[in-house]
Parts: structure tokens; C-alpha cells; sequence
């Protein structure tokens, strides 16, 4: 209906992931005071600084030494790691992971709305 006819539509959730998969915009209200209005996507680049990087390698991984990368599971061939993307970029650590690993298969994942939303709340300034 929204791109059909420009109609704006209002979803009022507690569902983070519906916010996630539907809306372009949202708006956290708490005890009826907008706290935040953004959109969807610069609320995961503003507000959780952090990506999931899942790696499958050609061999079993050593362990890696980066600032702001951490290990959270190291099984055989796969390995998930932690990325702060303030204390390094993505193009520095895919450089680093392609110079020093056989890379069979690779996945970044952004935070959940979820996680977003905890963190806006977690802040302090609700």
C-alpha cells in the first residue's frame, strides 16, 4: 500500500523483527516520549558498531590477533568471529582474513533489530 499509493502506514510493535523486515523509519518511544526516530538502517550503523563475521576455510583456522576482532567459535574449518567496526574496518579485516586464510565460504551479518533496540534502551538516556 506504501509504495503502491504513498500512503504512510503505522505498525506499532514489540516485535523487533517486524520493524527489521517492514519499515524503511522507526520511532522508539518510551513512557510516550520519542526517544529516537531514524531509519532502520542507520540505526544498525549508529547505534551497534559491531558485525558477525561467519567463515568457512579451505584448512582449520589459527587463531587470529586484530583489534576489535573476536573469536566466538572456532570449530574444524568454521569460525565465527566478533567485529568491532570502530577499532577496525571491514576492508582492513577482509584484507587480513583474504592474505592469511584459504576462504571457502563467508557471511556478515549486521546486528538484529532486536539487539538495537536493547542497546538504545541499555544507554541510559530513556
Amino acid at each position: 500500500m506504501n509504495r503502491e499509493e504513498g500512503t504512510t502506514v503505522f505498525l506499532t510493535s514489540h516485535d523487533p523483527g517486524d520493524v527489521e523486515q517492514l519499515c524503511r523509519r522507526a520511532i522508539v518511544i518510551n513512557h510516550g516520549t520519542v526517544i529516537l526516530d531514524d531509519s532502520v538502517s542507520n540505526m544498525k550503523r549508529e547505534f551497534l558498531n559491531r558485525k558477525t563475521v561467519h567463515l568457512k576455510l579451505a584448512e582449520e583456522a589459527l587463531d587470529i590477533d586484530l583489534p576489535g576482532v573476536t573469536v566466538v567459535k572456532k570449530k574444524g574449518t568454521g569460525i565465527r568471529l566478533s567485529v568491532d567496526t570502530t577499532l577496525i574496518s571491514m576492508d582492513e579485516l577482509l584484507g587480513r582474513m583474504v592474505q592469511d586464510w584459504r576462504i571457502v565460504d563467508i557471511t556478515i551479518e549486521d546486528p538484529t533489530m532486536e539487539e538495537i533496540i536493547t542497546h538504545i534502551y541499555s544507554r541510559g538516556e530513556v
